[in-house]
């Protein structure tokens, strides 16, 4: 006997789950793409709009008893892992030293982390963004602001995600700053 067949999401049922999808979502999907794409050939949001476009092309199929959310994730892993096997097998050509007006020879260093620093420095951000997320445990709206700043929200972006009056913002933000001056070490904010 074969594998029972699963129901999959109609593509206007992605589309609906994406268009409807709450900020808190699309944050998570954005630390998501950011935690798959460190030094791969994609950057995050490339690599968000990918999996949007594989998963309403069909050619990544969600079943109907899994999270639109966890179905995007997993297909920007997979993508990124794709893309990073490829680049393995095809590795990047670096162009030849350059010649200056004066005969010179110009060999620049190659600036790029290797895969050890790549996984280094993704390992020291989650780590700092661990600690600072966990040092506002006990405030979850402040907790949702930090996680917003951290994927590069402001102004009304950052505002409208917690939902806040301007002065329940502005007060939010002072509590925020004045923690993590309070908890750095050196007075400075990470």
């Amino acid at each position: 006997m074969g594998k029972p067949v699963r129901s999959i999401r109609s593509r206007e049922d992605i589309e609906e789950a994406i268009r409807t999808l709450p900020d808190p979502g699309w944050v998570r999907l954005r630390r998501i793409a950011a935690a798959c794409s460190p030094g791969r050939p994609q950057d995050a949001e490339d690599l968000l709009q990918e999996a949007f476009t594989r998963a309403l092309a069909g050619s990544r199929q969600c079943p109907v008893d899994v999270d639109v959310i966890a179905f995007l994730a997993e297909t920007m892993h997979g993508i990124a892992s794709d893309a990073a096997k490829s680049l393995k097998r095809h590795p990047e050509r670096r162009a030849i030293a350059l010649v200056t007006e004066d005969g010179l020879v110009v060999d620049p260093p190659d600036c790029r982390l290797n895969a050890e620093q790549a996984l280094e420095s993704d390992g020291e951000v989650k780590r700092i963004t661990r600690e600072v997320l966990a040092r506002f445990e006990d405030d979850p709206v402040a907790q949702m602001m930090v996680e917003g700043i951290i994927e590069g929200m402001e102004g009304e972006e950052l505002r409208g995600m917690v939902d806040l009056t301007m002065i329940a913002f502005a007060s939010k933000r002072r509590l925020i700053r004045r923690r993590l001056e309070r908890s750095s070490p050196d007075g400075e904010v990470p």
